[in-house]
């Protein structure tokens, strides 16, 4: 029985809170969702899904705290693992 994905989307924008969310915020909101993702693999380890969750919940990290900065049009953000 595969076990579903864990949900990785990025908190709440500024528009959804009513304030911005602090770096602190993003860090921890960071910490608590691979915490889950580690549970999860744990109970049922399936390295493909960890991957690939664990890239999804990054990406929307960063794109969140990038769409936070309110940067001008042509400016984008570049985010390479390693």
């Amino acid at each position: 029985m595969a076990t579903p994905t864990i949900p990785v989307e990025a908190p709440p924008g500024p528009s959804e809170r009513g304030r911005a969310l602090d770096l602190a915020e993003w860090r921890e909101e960071l910490r608590t969702r691979r915490a889950a993702l580690r549970e999860a693999f744990y109970a049922d380890p399936d390295t493909a899904r960890l991957l690939r969750d664990h890239a999804s919940l990054v990406d929307r990290i960063i794109r969140g705290v990038f769409a936070q900065c309110a940067m001008p049009e042509p400016v984008s953000v570049l985010a390479v693992g390693g």
